[in-house]
């Protein structure tokens, strides 16, 4: 099933395209419908609650596996982990402080580095409070 995770929650919005590479169909049905084959069919049950497990497992893994080792790493990780593959239009917004300090005290990457990610491209200043990403994979190289 494609969203199962955005199927119930606060967000609920779904991320992604999909297009298909040969001739399919869609079966698509309401959420009461769905609750009615979890309470009928264990099978699908369990591989549902397996499934929000392992996407509620997912960032705490990120952040205990990759920042430790690599703070250069953590940014693009978190990105790769928590947007869609291929997305763009990803943006980071700073409420409470100027996007460059929020990178800095977040990310540890220093006011320099993200200058240089900006002249290489890998990022932009959309304002003082959103950084935009245009390339993530060149992230992996500061």
């Amino acid at each position: 099933m494609i969203g199962l995770k955005h199927l119930y929650g606060l967000d609920t919005h779904f991320c992604c395209n999909y297009r298909a590479i040969d001739t399919c169909g869609i079966m698509e049905f309401d959420k009461s419908h769905f609750i009615q084959l979890i309470q009928n069919n264990n099978l699908i049950l369990v591989n549902y609650l397996n499934y929000l497990s392992l996407y509620a497992q997912k960032p705490i893994s990120v952040i205990r596996d990759i920042a430790p080792r690599s703070t250069s790493l953590f940014l693009p990780a978190l990105l790769n982990e928590f947007t869609c593959r291929n997305a763009d239009n990803i943006s980071l917004v700073s409420h409470n402080m100027p996007i460059a300090q929020f990178i800095e005290n977040v990310f540890n990457i220093s006011e320099d580095v993200l200058e240089s990610m900006i002249e290489r491209g890998a990022v932009s200043l959309k304002s003082d409070s959103c950084l935009v990403v245009n390339d993530i994979d060149v992230l992996y190289y500061f």
